[in-house]
């Protein structure tokens, strides 16, 4: 089925979802309204499309241009969305012992790695698999600031903060390094 001029509701507003996605991706193609009405401007974004993916310019979304525009929509969706994100932490009543060799704490140390460079009162940390001297102490710090029992022991309340502050101040604020390090404190 051809969507034309006259098509039909469904259908358009679909396509101009589609469009309105790839617009956002390629400042080439304009965004048609989302209303549904097979429009001038809905056209225009057609036909746009149509020749700069070297389809002949008709206007007329056939199964061939449909199924590029589907192409292009699936492929900036996936470019602009986030990347998937990975569950690191055994379950949520696992604690790791002082001193215990355990392959999650790799991640764990990764992320203390990165923030140490970030916050003064975090120690340089070592990337060892073991709830270590240096482990520890990071992890009273962030038990501090979080208001929790300083024991040292990392569990899952840790994490929370532990992720919270590298998305935080990693992620989404990963072209703004301070010029000096910070000092993670507890509110008052």
């Amino acid at each position: 089925m051809a969507i034309t001029p006259s098509g039909n509701e469904s259908p358009v507003r679909t396509l101009q979802y589609m469009l309105q996605t790839i617009a956002k991706a390629d400042s080439r193609i304009p965004a048609p309204p989302l209303n549904g009405e097979f429009d001038e401007r809905t056209l225009e974004s057609v036909m746009t499309f149509q020749r700069e993916h070297a389809l002949p310019v008709t206007g007329i979304v056939e199964a061939e241009t449909w199924n590029r525009i589907a192409d292009r929509f699936f492929l900036a969706l996936f470019e602009a969305s986030r990347p998937r994100g990975a569950n690191l932490y055994p379950h949520s009543n696992f604690i790791f012992a002082e001193n215990e060799y355990n392959i999650y704490l790799y991640p764990i140390q990764a992320m203390l790695v990165v923030l140490s460079q970030l916050f003064s009162n975090l120690n340089q940390e070592s990337i060892n698999g073991i709830l270590d001297h240096n482990t520890m102490e990071n992890t009273r710090e962030l038990q501090k600031v979080a208001g929790l029992e300083e024991n040292g022991l990392f569990d899952r309340n840790v994490w929370e903060v532990l992720t919270r502050l590298y998305d935080t101040f990693v992620i989404r604020n990963s072209n703004a390094a301070p010029d000096s390090p910070l000092s993670l404190a507890r509110p008052s």
